[in-house]
């Protein structure tokens, strides 16, 4: 299945971030896609990567969110 990750909402790590709502339920309803929340708040504020799934082995996702400064980019890439 392919992966999209997008930023959730910077008050509430379970809800994806309001500009991109129409985006992700769009995606959600095609039923194409395991589609994965990570905390914009610790992302941008503490460099923590936190998923809302757990994953068992590295998989490829395509990110869809706010754009990043290179370094972030890298960073994320790699956790």
């Amino acid at each position: 299945m392919n992966t999209l990750v997008f930023p959730s909402s910077y008050f509430s790590d379970n809800k994806v971030d309001q500009e991109l709502e129409a985006e992700y339920y769009a995606a959600a309803e095609t039923g194409l896609f395991d589609i994965v929340l990570f905390s914009y708040d610790k992302w941008f504020n503490e460099g923590v990567l936190k998923l809302n799934k757990h994953f068992e082995r590295s998989v490829s996702a395509v990110y869809r969110g706010w754009m990043m400064k290179p370094n972030n980019i890298r960073l994320f890439v790699m956790n």
